[in-house]
């Protein structure tokens, strides 16, 4: 069975493509040397400090931060969770934009565990005041 590459516009054997779970016939748009080639383009553009591009443009749509605002915050907090207080270098990944699920106003940067943990309580002080009564 043949497929045609998005990219190049060459018909090629199936086997030709990666595997995509999403596509209805389970193979990649982009033949195998297409997809290497755009992976390798892509790879050597040089990052901006704060994260990947969309995630910075999450920030600033969502929460109004720019790159600055965002470092400026860890530069505060000397680069750790405002909760638990440990450093973004002890962490896998960045730290995370706390805020209010109400008005949207950024409280600070924690690291995801917090961030997750506080979510789950309900983004309120009587859900983590619940808690705290139960591990009493």
């Amino acid at each position: 069975m043949l497929k045609t590459c998005k990219h190049c516009k060459e018909e090629k054997p199936l086997d030709e493509f990666y595997k995509h779970p999403r596509t209805a016939d389970k193979r990649d748009h982009r033949c195998k040397v297409c997809a290497s080639a755009y992976s390798k383009k892509k790879n050597k553009q040089p990052r901006m400090e704060g994260g990947p591009p969309s995630e910075r443009v999450h920030q600033l749509r969502k929460y109004g931060l720019t790159p600055q605002t965002y470092e400026d915050l860890r530069i505060a907090q000397d680069y750790r969770c405002a909760c638990c207080g440990i450093h973004q270098d002890d962490l896998t990944r960045r730290l995370s934009v706390d805020h209010c699920h109400t008005t949207g106003v950024v409280r600070g940067l924690l690291c995801q565990s917090c961030n997750m943990g506080i979510g789950k309580l309900g983004d309120t002080l009587a859900g983590v005041m619940r808690a705290v009564e139960y591990l009493k």
